[in-house]
């Protein structure tokens, strides 16, 4: 889960995944679902 979210956030919101490994367990999860929610709710194309 780390690597797919440290990707996500890194190609959609710019962030270096250091930053993601930084965070606590609780926040990752919490981060990972946001993420979830996001591109669930992307238009179909």
């Amino acid at each position: 889960m780390d690597v797919q979210l440290a990707y996500y956030v890194f190609v959609n919101h710019g962030r270096f995944p250091g930053e993601v490994a930084d965070l606590p367990q609780n926040e990752k999860i919490l981060m990972y679902q946001m993420a979830v929610k996001e591109i669930s709710n992307r238009p179909k194309k």
